[in-house]
């Protein structure tokens, strides 16, 4: 089953809550193109270890990066809530992202967001832009931008 989001009509602040090693990430709504069950992901020889493969959608081929592997946590679990999330940059096209599960759309308000982080310098930090407080959890915001330069 797929979801489309209308990234068009997205709000400031607005996140797509989802969850990796047990953990709780968000990426601002406006990067999502979709969100879609993990299809069969083909493997491409001497690819990055991070890039898990490509897969087809609607014809177009777009590349699956493991944040599991990048930020050097336990190898991938697919299940039945593994999915893909589609992130579309005009100008420099799609990536997908596998994540554990995709949890629910949420809003924080500037100020629930922390920007100013310490981080301890590993390949994953650098693509948190900042946490977002969330009742009593916190939320780990993810910087697109960052993440679609791994693919230059």
């Amino acid at each position: 089953m797929e979801h489309a989001l209308f990234t068009a009509n997205a709000a400031p602040g607005q996140y797509l809550l989802m969850k990796i090693a047990n953990k709780h990430y968000g990426i601002a709504v406006s990067c999502v193109d979709n969100v879609i069950r993990a299809p069969e992901i083909v493997r491409v020889p001497k690819a990055q270890r991070c890039f898990r493969g490509i897969i087809h959608l609607r014809g177009d081929i777009i590349a699956v990066m493991s944040l599991r592997r990048k930020m050097k946590f336990a190898e991938d679990a697919f299940t039945d809530a593994t999915r893909i999330v589609i992130l579309a940059f005009p100008e420099r096209g799609k990536v997908g992202m596998l994540v554990d599960e995709v949890k629910e759309i949420v809003t924080f308000a500037e100020e629930e967001i922390e920007r100013e982080i310490r981080t301890d310098g590993s390949d994953g930090a650098r693509f948190i832009s900042g946490i977002g407080r969330r009742r009593e959890e916190s939320v780990f915001l993810f910087d697109p931008d960052a993440i679609f330069e791994e693919l230059e």
